[in-house]
């Protein structure tokens, strides 16, 4: 059995709901994507990207089609970072690492951007398992979903250069201590990972319980996704400092500053201006290099 099939087979679909439930998830998804699409391009700030992202299709999907797309996505990614496997040895390591990733987006994520497809994936089981857990509206917490994926579709249509660029810095086995802007570290890509796992919640801050009623209800039990976590199991086994957790309170930190300096763009310009390590604790070095 090939080790996509074993985390298949270990994957349940979804959770054991009523058809009635199952079906109203569904329906509210559809619905929550008129509510999202009419706020992604004031929200994000890119109104052409905006746009492209509401006239691609949007697929529901449960646990198994989520880690089909999820598993098709990180090897596209891998191939696009042009990374050899030099060994069997190493081609069976990747695609265990493949079908691991995909196992904790299939069973934890509730939305992902397809990037080789242009579609939004809405992943109806687990957006229901963090109503439930939670104590979310469901109405509400379906549109944050859509709202929330729809940016991050955005930002990968802003920048297509983004999945093989991470890719290749989460397999590099480059010293940690490289200062080059040549090549992202193991460390640079996760917290480039935490910035665009955290930025979209970020940018939705700006909605009012005039928009979302229990926005701050969600806010304060929902904010992030499972990204980081899929990085690290990329990184080479000698490269450790992808563990530290003090990663994701930096990686937040430079996040809020690129909604509040208005510097989301010049975040997403080009391969070259993605901040390294050192520049995300010095957020103004960052942005005086990339704005010359």
């Amino acid at each position: 059995m090939r080790t996509y099939d074993m985390y298949r087979a270990l994957t349940p679909a979804g959770p054991k709901v009523a058809p009635y439930h199952a079906q109203a998830i569904v329906s509210r998804l559809r619905e929550s994507l008129h509510w999202a699409n009419r706020r992604l391009a004031q929200i994000s700030g890119f109104e052409d990207e905006a746009a492209a992202v509401t006239s691609r299709p949007t697929r529901i999907a449960n646990r198994h089609g989520a880690l089909a797309v999820t598993y098709r996505l990180l090897a596209e990614a891998v191939s696009r970072a042009d990374v050899a496997a030099a060994s069997i040895g190493q081609r069976i390591r990747r695609e265990t690492t493949h079908a691991r990733a995909a196992s904790l987006v299939a069973n934890a994520a509730c939305g992902l951007w397809d990037f080789q497809r242009d579609e939004r994936i809405l992943i109806a089981p687990n957006v229901l398992v963090d109503a439930e857990r939670f104590a979310l509206d469901q109405k509400d917490w379906c549109r944050w979903v859509a709202l929330r994926t729809g940016l991050r579709g955005v930002y990968f249509e802003r920048a297509p250069f983004l999945p093989g660029v991470l890719a290749s810095g989460a397999l590099n086995s480059q010293p940690e201590e490289d200062d080059s802007l040549d090549a992202l570290t193991v460390t640079d890509t996760a917290l480039l990972v935490d910035i665009l796992d955290v930025l979209p919640t970020l940018q939705m801050t700006c909605l009012s319980p005039r928009d979302l009623p229990s926005v701050h209800w969600i806010l304060s039990h929902r904010l992030y996704g499972v990204g980081p976590a899929c990085v690290r199991l990329f990184a080479p086994a000698t490269q450790t400092s992808q563990t530290d957790p003090s990663l994701t309170l930096r990686a937040q930190r430079f996040a809020q500053f690129l909604v509040d300096q208005h510097a989301v763009a010049d975040f997403f310009a080009s391969p070259q201006a993605l901040p390294r390590a050192r520049e995300v604790e010095d957020p103004l070095r960052w942005l005086d290099r990339v704005r010359g």
